[in-house]
């Protein structure tokens, strides 16, 4: 009996390496100060393959290109035509580190996936080579008991480490098309080592994530209907879930745990978490900062990077301000912010009511839960959930309108 083995596609194995390239950096690049530029080179490469291959389609992916023009132009006209955004071509968190983890190239890369039943299972199978790449990296905390975090050239001691912890999030949804898709039920056994390691050593906007990926997962993907009440139902879930684990909202349930007689070691855990990223009154500080900026700057805002000198000088060396909402609206400002904000939710309803089949649901769940980390956390150039999400917004009500015209006229 012949086994026959499918071949990859060229963009399966950009796909592929798009979401494992972390490994890469990591075992690879970082190792060399000039290999910096690999990492965009390969995906670029495998892109530029793809293009060659749909090369008689080409009008189709035309959006790709006035994206990255767009970028390119917006990022020219910041750090040109300013010269106090000069340190921040290398500072950390910088236009380097934008380029050399490449996320924002998400955006081509998921635009010219013809198929998302080809998405998940590429998918499902990165999430078993990240999970065990993070599993393995989890080694050094079971170990000593903490994590030595590199940043900004300085080690740090911490008992959590929300880069792993967003890290093994991504696996974790990657496998769980495994037990969704494919109904393989054993496969919750490396998900609930995964939630069991994030609740443990990770970040408390990990675990907001997975609620909230959870909830969408029940409430759209299980009915196959989308309704407003269903948005209004997370909207209300998710909030409540954010406070909960809130620095205040988790002294309410100690205190009420101490009068009860009780003690909480994971809630005790979640309250010491320091972090220095996670801490939620530094965020508080960054927000409130961000929105003094909105408020008095200019309506057409500040440009691409504008919270990040600002944000830099209160002490806070990453620059960026830890929600995707705030940055539209610091970047583009309040006018040009507002309707970047509103045609997302536009066109994210749209895409649900769009994708009637399971597997496309199933897949722009997964991206949005990976985006839900721009909420709490991290920069969208620094991030791919904004970019796939949206491609994949793109590829559905493409796929719909096409769909639409092949329909006959009553």
């Amino acid at each position: 009996m012949k086994i026959s083995i499918k071949q990859p596609t060229i963009e399966t194995i950009l796909l592929a390496y798009f979401f494992t390239s972390p490994i890469w950096r990591d075992l690879i690049f970082d190792k060399f100060s000039a290999a910096w530029v690999l990492n965009p080179v390969i995906i670029l490469s495998l892109f530029g393959m793809v293009i060659i291959k749909k090369r008689k389609c080409l009008k189709q992916y035309i959006d790709i290109f006035i994206v990255y023009l767009v970028i390119f132009l917006l990022f020219f006209i910041k750090f040109f035509a300013n010269n106090e955004m000069s340190v921040w071509m290398t500072r950390t968190y910088g236009l380097k580190h934008m380029l050399y983890w490449g996320w924002f190239l998400g955006y081509g890369v998921i635009r010219v996936q013809s198929n998302t039943d080809s998405v998940l299972d590429c998918l499902k199978k990165v999430g078993i080579i990240l999970f065990i790449y993070y599993a393995l990296k989890s080694t050094e905390v079971l170990k000593y008991g903490y994590w030595s975090i590199t940043q900004f050239g300085e080690v740090k001691y911490s008992k959590g480490n929300m880069s792993w912890s967003y890290g093994i999030m991504q696996s974790i949804c990657f496998i769980a098309i495994y037990l969704v898709k494919d109904k393989r039920y054993y496969m919750i056994v490396p998900i609930i080592i995964g939630v069991i390691g994030i609740l443990i050593y990770g970040s408390r906007g990990t675990l907001v994530a997975l609620v909230f990926g959870t909830v969408l997962l029940v409430a759209f993907y299980r009915s196959g209907k989308m309704r407003v009440r269903n948005f209004i139902i997370i909207a209300i879930f998710c909030g409540l879930i954010v406070f909960i684990l809130s620095d205040k909202g988790l002294n309410i349930i100690s205190d009420i745990l101490i009068k009860k007689g009780v003690e909480s070691r994971f809630v005790n855990s979640l309250l010491n978490y320091t972090n220095f990223e996670e801490t939620s009154n530094g965020r508080v500080l960054i927000w409130e900062k961000t929105w003094e900026m909105i408020t008095k700057g200019p309506f057409w805002g500040y440009g691409v990077y504008g919270e990040r000198n600002i944000i830099y000088s209160i002490g806070m060396r990453w620059g960026y301000c830890h929600n995707l909402f705030l940055e539209f609206l610091v970047d583009f400002g309040y006018v040009f912010g507002s309707v970047a904000v509103i045609m997302l939710f536009v066109v994210l309803i749209k895409s649900f009511i769009a994708a009637h089949d399971k597997n496309t649901k199933l897949c722009l769940i997964i991206f949005l839960t990976i985006m839900f980390e721009l909420l709490l956390s991290n920069s969208y150039w620094l991030q791919s959930g904004v970019w796939i999400t949206v491609a994949l917004c793109v590829n559905i009500l493409i796929k719909a309108s096409i769909e639409k015209k092949r329909l006959p006229q009553i």
